[in-house]
Formats: C-alpha cells, structure tokens, sequence
C-alpha cells in the first residue's frame, strides 16, 4: 500500500480530488488495500469531512488525530502502592497527559479486578479467599510513544470465620450485659459470615458441601457414613494413616463427587467449619448432618513431635495433639489448600496478614521496640485485657482483643522451636497463653485462649486455670485493615 498523508491545505485537496475524480459514488473495491480507489476514497472522506466509519476503521479520526499526538507524559495513580479490603469496590484512574492512548498491564490482574485498555482504569471487586500482592507495570501508548508507570496492588484475602459468639459479659462473671462498647467478641462479631452450599447430591449417591467463603470442598458426612442426612452406617474411628488412605480412595475411578482432589485436611482447614456457640457438635449441621462431636483427625504433624498428628475435637472446638495411632473420626476434604498467613512488617510496630486482611500489633502486651526488646510481657486477666487492647493508641487504628479464630490463625503448628509462631515478625514472643476476646459459650467465666508452645499443640478450655477469665495471660492485640 502507498503511503499518504492528509494535506493541512483544503485547496490542495480538493484539487487533488478533482484530479483523481473524487466521487464516492463511482468507487468500486475501496476496501481492497491494493486497489487505488483505497486512498482515492479515503481522500473524498478527509476532504468533505465524512468522519464516518470506513472500512472498519474511523480513517479520518485516526489520522487526524494520530497527526496531532503528542508522546504521553506525565503518567502516575494517585499512589504507587494501593490496598484494598477483600470485597471493597477498587477505583484507581491515572493522571497522565497526551491523547489516542492505548493501555496495557502486566501480569494480569486476578480474577474480579478490571483493567480498561482506553483510559488505564482499575475497578471491579477482589473476593477471593487467599490475599494477593504483586507489582503491575502499566505502560500508556500513542503513535508519539511509550510511557510507563510501576504500581504496588495489594488485596486483601478473607477475614477468619466468625465464632458465632453474640453474647457480652460483665468483666469476668457470667452476668450478660449489652453488647456496644465493650469490646468483645459479640459487641464486635468480626469476621467473615458463614457461607454454604449443600449438602448437595452428585451422581447417585455422593453429597457434598461447598463452602462459598474458603472454595473448599467437603464430604458432607463424616466417614462411615452416607446419605442425604448421613443417616446410614456409623463413624469411622481410625488411625491417623488410615484416615489420610481412607480420603484418598474417594479419588478412585470417576472419584466421588466427580472430584479426584480429596484428602485429610489440615488443622487449618478443618477450623475453617467450627463454631463456638456452645453447640456439640461444634459445626454447621445444616450442612454437615449429625456431624461427629468427637475429634476430627487433620493431616497436620506435631512440629514438637513428629509421632503426633493435630486433631480438632468438634465437641467444642479445641486442638489438640496425640499419637497417630490412636483413634479419631475422619471428614474428607477437596479443593485448593487453605492459605498461609503471609506477613509484611510495616515498619511502624505493626503487622499485617494479607490473607486474612488483620493487622496485629507485633510485640506482646508490655513490650515495645524493633525486636520487642523493650519492657516485660504484662499478663492480665481476661476482662484487663479486653480492656487495653480496645485502649490501645498505636498509628490512629481501632485496636481489640482478636477472637479465637483470629488469634490461631498467628498459630504455626508445624514450628519446632518454642513459641510456635513466626518469630521473624512477632519477636520475644511468649511461650505460653494468649487470650481470646472469645468467651466460652455455656462456662461464661471462661473464655478461650491460644497456646504457643513448641508445636503449638493445644487450644484448650477445660475448666479452671489458665482459662477462667480471671487467671492472667498474655495478649496481642489486632486491628482490622487495610
């Protein structure tokens, strides 16, 4: 094809026309690329103002226009660095200068967020479970040229399940009192809302249960049992390792459920379906009928000891660590494996989880300083410690006692080392109990605590010491990001 431009001179032009006998009417072919009424028609167009669409492409615009771009400068978002909370509405416009713009990113956003190629705007929604974090280069492009800019995207993942606790107390008796202002579990109610779907027949006979919150999948009944309400058989008590061979028969053949994905859960993942309203069994029996009260193996080793294997007991919703040869009740689980947390220092005595979108103070209560070297760990009773982490003044954020399932997600059961908890970001802290904001539901002069030992073996609430609200642990305390 030969090149040609449009002439600034309407006279030159339309003498031009003239001489090419410029009459759209008598073109034939003008699309052909190779065929001379190709530029003759384009010439009609730019010289009567016809800005229409021509051969599926605006001519007369891009040209013009292309003429007239500048090289875009100027480019930037109102931050290099953006956060948002998992589910919040994302708006990132840029500022740049020049026109005719084209837009491109990489790597790919994640699913639910948006980028548009004509003006470089980032909106949707994130929603997954498992946080996320990357650096994005964007770059902006006209006929003039190339300008890019490096932007930081951080989206939070899912908050940790609510406990279900709606109840307050007053300091540590068992007497109720109106929930706003005091800083507990049920005043706050925080985190993520239960969210599940089943139990839902596949094929014949297979029934499972979706939870929408963490995407995992679960064998609706525990194994042993079968049916729509899990009415048929009875609970399988077996060793650790045959409960781990036991879910990885379920993958034989077309694989039950049509999935051949099934295995033991973690420790982690079976938390994610327990809930603490004093309920046995400790879980959402809408979705898993006549559940197993008792204690639900997990795949999780005993970091303190390899002979022993994690198992949550849903009679309440306590850890715990035995030998695994032992006995325990198994439920089958499928799907991508529950996240890890994943830390990032702020630098400002804080720090945050992006998977869970919480952000903790790093030093125990007490301590202070880059390693938490400063002071002593002060231990408090339950109700002091509610008290002074709803007191706390740290970089203006609203500070509270973590509920139990915010507390554990800080538990690493797989550390050998005491305390079982990542010491790289929460330095010096203590082997020992952290409290909960949780209260015990049905024993309301107890509340729940999180132990960090080697191994991180135990979450208990057996009755009397350290668990009465008012023997004196240790705390950290949270805020809820970004």
């Amino acid at each position: 094809m030969k090149r040609i431009s449009v002439l600034s001179n309407s006279k030159i032009i339309i003498l031009l026309c003239t001489i090419l006998s410029c009459n759209q009417a008598e073109f034939k072919n003008p699309c052909d690329i190779k065929s001379d009424n190709y530029e003759k028609a384009f010439v009609y167009k730019s010289t009567v103002g016809d800005k229409t669409s021509y051969c599926g492409l605006n001519f007369f615009n891009t040209f013009n226009s292309a003429s007239n771009n500048s090289a875009p400068t100027n480019f930037s978002y109102s931050s290099s660095s953006a956060i948002y909370a998992n589910g919040v509405i994302i708006s990132l416009s840029p500022t740049i200068t020049g026109s005719g713009l084209t837009f491109a990113i990489n790597p790919s956003l994640p699913s639910g967020v948006l980028f548009d190629t004509s003006t470089g705007v980032i909106s949707g929604s994130y929603t997954s479970h498992a946080g996320s974090t990357a650096i994005y280069a964007i770059s902006a492009t006209n006929t003039a040229g190339t300008v890019n800019y490096t932007l930081t995207l951080t989206l939070f993942g899912k908050a940790p399940l609510k406990t279900g606790v709606v109840l307050c107390y007053i300091g540590t008796s068992s007497s109720t009192t109106a929930c706003s202002g005091t800083a507990q579990d049920g005043d706050y109610q925080a985190g993520s809302t239960a969210s599940f779907t089943g139990s839902t027949l596949v094929g014949a006979s297979d029934y499972i249960t979706t939870d929408n919150n963490t995407g995992l999948i679960w064998k609706s009944c525990n194994e042993g049992k079968s049916g729509a309400l899990c009415a048929t058989g009875s609970n399988s008590s077996i060793s650790n390792a045959t409960a781990s061979s036991n879910c990885s028969a379920l993958n034989s053949g077309a694989g039950y459920g049509n999935r051949t994905d099934w295995r033991l859960p973690t420790a982690e993942e079976l938390g994610t379906i327990l809930i603490y309203t004093g309920t046995n069994p400790a879980t959402f029996t809408t979705y898993f009928p006549v559940a197993s009260g008792s204690g639900n193996w997990s795949s999780t080793v005993d970091g303190s000891n390899t002979l022993n294997a994690i198992y949550v007991s849903f009679t309440d919703g306590t850890y715990g660590s035995t030998t695994k040869t032992n006995n325990n009740d198994v439920r089958c689980a499928a799907g991508t494996n529950y996240r890890a947390a994943v830390l990032v220092d702020n630098n400002d005595s804080t720090i945050t989880d992006i998977n869970t979108g919480l952000v903790w103070q790093k030093c125990s209560q007490g301590l202070s300083g880059t390693n938490c070297s400063t002071g002593t760990a002060s231990t408090f009773d339950w109700s002091n410690s509610v008290t002074n982490c709803n007191s706390l003044s740290l970089n203006s954020r609203k500070w509270r006692l973590p509920s139990v399932n915010e507390l554990r997600t800080l538990l690493s059961f797989s550390i050998t080392a005491s305390p079982a908890i990542d010491s790289t970001y929460f330095p010096a802290t203590i082997s020992g109990t952290y409290w909960s904001s949780t209260t015990r539901t049905g024993t309301a002069t107890d509340a729940w605590i999180v132990n960090f030992p080697a191994g991180g073996n135990n979450v208990t609430t057996t009755a009397g010491a350290p668990n009465q609200k008012t023997t004196a642990n240790y705390s950290r305390c949270v805020a809820t990001g970004p």
